[in-house]
C-alpha cells in the first residue's frame, strides 16, 4: 500500500514498524516456525507456558496480564453504544488507545470519500459486511458526537476532510438522522437523502419516541397502522419473567 498509493495523506501509516521487519530477518514467522508474537515452551515443571515477544530487548518473556479500569466498566454493559462512549472516554491506557485508534479511522474514511465511495453509507456498509462489525464508523463517530469528536481529532493533528467542516458549518450534527420511520444519510453535495434500500423497512430505531410499554427484557413499541412491535433485548432473546410480565 505505501509503494502503490503515493498520494494518500495517510501513506506513512502504511510503513510497517522496524520490530515487524526484524522478525522476518530471523524468520520468526508465528506457528509455522513454533515463534512469532509468541512462544509456546516446556517450563521446568515439564507443563507447557507461552511466552510473549518484548518488543524492546526483543527476548521473550512469561506473559503478564494487564488491567484496566476502563475494561472493567464495560463488562457488564450489553448495549455496544454505552460501552463505546466509556471507552472512548477512559482515562487510563486502555482510553488513550481507543480515542487514538478511533481518531486515526474516522479521518481516513472521511477522506476515502468520493475517492472510493461516493457517500458515508457505503463505507459503513462495507465495513459491517466485510469486517463483521455492528455498527459502521461513521454511525459510530454519531454516537460519539460530529463536533465533540473533530475537536479531539484536531488536537491529535488527525484532522478529517473539508466536507466535515462544511457538515458542520451548515449546523448539521450527526450523519445519520430518521425522517418519516426512514433512515437518512447526510450526502456530501449537502442535501440529506434516504438510504437506498431501507424504503420498505420498519426501523425500530425511527420509533423509539412511540415506546408503549418497557421494562427490562422488552419493550413494546408503537409501529403506526394499529401494529404494536414486541421488542426483547435480553441476552440471546431468551423468554424470561419480564418478556411474558402483563
Amino acid at each position: 500500500m505505501y509503494d502503490r498509493c503515493p498520494n494518500d495523506e495517510s501513506r506513512e501509516t502504511f510503513l510497517l514498524p522496524p520490530f515487524v521487519q526484524k522478525m522476518v530477518d530471523n524468520k520468526w514467522f508465528g506457528d509455522k516456525t513454533n515463534q512469532g508474537f509468541y512462544k509456546k515452551v516446556k517450563n521446568e515443571a515439564g507443563k507447557s507456558e507461552i511466552l510473549s515477544l518484548d518488543l524492546a530487548s526483543f527476548e521473550y518473556k512469561p506473559k503478564s496480564k494487564s488491567k484496566f479500569p476502563t475494561l472493567d466498566q464495560t463488562k457488564t454493559i450489553d448495549s455496544f453504544k454505552d460501552r463505546v462512549k466509556i471507552l472512548f472516554a477512559g482515562k487510563d491506557k486502555a482510553g488513550e488507545f481507543y480515542r487514538d485508534s478511533f481518531c486515526s479511522l474516522f479521518k481516513y474514511i472521511s477522506f476515502r470519500i468520493p475517492e472510493i465511495a461516493d457517500d458515508l453509507y457505503q463505507i459503513d456498509d462495507a465495513i459491517c459486511a466485510g469486517f463483521g462489525w455492528e455498527i459502521g464508523p461513521f454511525k459510530i463517530w454519531d454516537i460519539l458526537g460530529v463536533q465533540e469528536v473533530v475537536k479531539m481529532m484536531e488536537a491529535k493533528n488527525q484532522k478529517p476532510a473539508q466536507w466535515v467542516y462544511d457538515f458542520l458549518a451548515k449546523g448539521n450534527k450527526e450523519f445519520y438522522q430518521y425522517k418519516g420511520g426512514q433512515l437518512c444519510y447526510y450526502a456530501t453535495d449537502g442535501s440529506v437523502k434516504v438510504k437506498p434500500g431501507s424504503e420498505n423497512f420498519i426501523l425500530l430505531d425511527a420509533c423509539r419516541e412511540k415506546i408503549v410499554w418497557k421494562n427490562s427484557g422488552c419493550t413494546l413499541l408503537d409501529i403506526g397502522d394499529g401494529v404494536l412491535n414486541l421488542e426483547f433485548h435480553t441476552k440471546m432473546n431468551t423468554i424470561g419473567g419480564e418478556i411474558i410480565q402483563e
